[in-house]
């Protein structure tokens, strides 16, 4: 019986284990944003959300950009980043805003996580 114990340790640690990490990512902009997580665009339209779930315990990396009207100008995005889930339930948000001044658009990222020992970089 141990020894099924720590082999099924061993494997969630290699493979990870089911859990219910998420990141809640909510469009307050007022333009459609590209988000890139895990090697999947995410393509966001304003003052909505989108959820991730079942996301396995690691460090992943993070692009976010935006799709403005033709003839604005998108002056500034936030810039790459990485967020990391290492316990289980680890739920992140972010909420991307954005200000409009002429045609210029620039986008702001607020971020906040539910494990305040995440480290992220960003």
């Amino acid at each position: 019986m141990k020894k099924m114990l720590i082999a099924a340790a061993v494997l969630c640690s290699l493979v990870g284990c089911a859990n219910d990490n998420q990141l809640v990512i909510r469009n307050d902009a007022d333009v459609n944003i590209d988000v890139t997580f895990i090697a999947t665009l995410y393509q966001i339209n304003p003052h909505t959300s989108q959820t991730i779930a079942n996301i396995p315990n690691g460090t992943y990396d993070y692009g976010i950009s935006a799709i403005v009207p033709v003839g604005d100008t998108l002056a500034s995005t936030p810039p790459d980043g990485s967020i990391l889930f290492q316990k289980e339930s680890t739920k992140w948000l972010f909420v991307v805003t954005s200000t409009v001044s002429g045609n210029t658009y620039s986008l702001l990222l607020a971020k906040s996580s539910s494990d305040a020992t995440s480290v992220t970089s960003q």
